[in-house]
């Protein structure tokens, strides 16, 4: 018997592989959770959920833009649709464009945030909304040292990472 059996759990940029989305998803299959697994690459998602499921595990797979509200609506829906409800929600969506700030531009400057910071506040606020009907759950937000160090070739990424380590503790 599983640690997760009967527990939901969404897992967003799953995609990658290797990547800590696919192997968190991986992990909490193997613990019995079922998994909606999502990323902007939906085939990607799609080989992750297909691996879950070829070694008996339960699991949906969906196209998901992390900064966008209705994305999460949507997401929210389809995991209602499959199982009823969630209790736990890795926000693990990131991207990262190391370049030293001057040489960063703001629309890089920008993305990053919307990506590593942004997308975690909709995502908790949806999986909040979600996990209250199910009378709680399990938000779990992946940050980084350069959220506690300063790297020169970091600074947005490391700005919105330390931002996810600050929000999580006022969460």
């Amino acid at each position: 018997m599983g640690r997760l059996d009967g527990k939901v759990a969404l897992v967003t940029g799953a995609a990658s592989n290797p990547g800590l989305g696919r192997t968190t998803a991986l992990r909490l299959a193997a613990e019995g959770a079922k998994l909606a697994v999502s990323d902007i690459d939906v085939v990607g998602a799609q080989t992750c959920a297909e691996e879950i499921q070829s070694a008996g595990g339960d699991a949906i797979a969906f196209q998901q833009n992390v900064t966008s509200e209705d994305g999460w609506v949507e997401a929210m829906e389809a995991i209602s649709s499959a199982y009823g409800g969630l209790d736990i929600c890795v926000n693990n969506a990131g991207i990262a464009v190391l370049v030293p700030i001057e040489s960063m531009t703001l629309e890089e400057w920008n993305r990053q945030i919307e990506v590593n910071l942004t997308s975690v506040f909709l995502g908790c606020r949806a999986a909040i909304a979600a996990m209250k009907k199910r009378e709680g759950g399990s938000i779990i937000n992946l940050s980084s040292v350069a959220g506690i160090v300063g790297l020169q070739t970091c600074t947005a990424y490391g700005a919105a990472k330390g931002g996810v380590r600050i929000m999580s503790k006022s969460i």
